[in-house]
């Protein structure tokens, strides 16, 4: 079964929809997918065959237009390819964490400390574990994220 969840706070009640997300300019995050299915396998294909190493989770993201990414750093290396729309993708120098054991939020942090990259449909960008980042949706925009092991 897929599972919706919302990256940033709202004023709506659960369980959300994603037209409900894309008014509040709220990005969705969809995991859980079925084991096997198509994208799990291309997700699969792509760790294995690229990188030679085992898919820790899938998400698929929804932005619209304007939304932000809060800053965050990933337990694991996050492999992240736009699908469609536009994003500027802030990424941290060096690792804010040095061997993190799970995903966090981060208070206080600026782009300015980062490298940043304008990312459009067909472009990826490896995302280190414990690296501080952050997005900005310059277009509406679909993005799956592959969490490696």
């Amino acid at each position: 079964m897929l599972r919706v969840l919302r990256i940033a706070p709202t004023r709506q009640a659960y369980p959300p929809t994603i037209r409900g997300l894309f008014l509040e300019c709220t990005t969705a995050r969809v995991d859980r997918f079925p084991p096997g299915c198509p994208l799990d396998k291309l997700a699969t294909q792509i760790a294995n065959e690229r990188f030679g190493r085992a898919v820790e989770h899938i998400s698929l993201f929804l932005s619209p237009t304007g939304c932000v990414t809060p800053a965050h750093y990933d337990a694991n290396d996050v492999l992240v390819f736009q699908m469609r729309g536009s994003k500027t993708v802030a990424i941290a120098d060096q690792p804010t964490v040095s061997d993190p054991q799970e995903d966090a939020l981060i208070e206080n942090w600026s782009p300015g400390e980062a490298q940043t990259f304008d990312v459009r449909r067909g472009d990826a960008v490896l995302i280190p574990r414990g690296c501080a980042h952050s997005t900005f949706s310059t277009r509406a925009s679909l993005t799956l994220g592959i969490g490696l092991l």
